[in-house]
């Protein structure tokens, strides 16, 4: 089972507009590169329980405006070790149709500093590590403050 794109231990590199389809590994997979850029892609059908996109011991990234669907594992998946921690912003991201119990987007161990801003997951969510993970960031797609409330003398709050 071969990767859709599979990107190692290369310069800073961008791969945007890809489709990719019924991949046996990862649709996209990226392995410490720092710098990398993936935006605007397409990834559908991955089988073998693994994940439309993979940031691996990536120092910084940019995952945006993708589209991820239809995977049997995490629709998109960042994970460092704690010598080479995982820095990345994941925007503007729609991913979709996670099989059980897998999560449309994930932040693994040692993700450090990462945002995840306005994506839209579908019915598994986001999901944060708490092994080795710190700083992060997340802030899901229309989120509104749509009443304040005064804490009640009695509240235990």
């Amino acid at each position: 089972a071969k990767q859709g794109i599979l990107l190692s231990s290369a310069a800073a590199s961008s791969i945007s507009g890809a489709q990719i389809s019924g991949s046996g590994a990862d649709g996209i997979r990226i392995v410490a590169t720092d710098g990398c850029t993936l935006s605007k892609n397409t990834v559908t059908g991955v089988r073998n329980k693994l994940a439309g996109i993979v940031l691996e011991r990536c120092r910084s990234g940019t995952v945006s405006e993708n589209t991820v669907s239809g995977t049997t594992g995490h629709g998109i998946r960042l994970f460092g070790t704690k010598a080479v921690p995982c820095t990345a912003t994941v925007s503007k991201n729609k991913s979709t149709g996670a099989a059980s119990p897998y999560s449309d987007i994930v932040l693994g161990d040692w993700c450090r500093n990462c945002k995840v801003l306005d994506n839209v997951p579908g019915r598994k969510r986001v999901v944060i590590s708490t092994t080795g993970t710190s700083g992060n960031t997340y802030r899901p797609l229309g989120t509104k403050l749509s009443k304040l409330t005064k804490k009640s003398k009695n509240s235990r709050l």
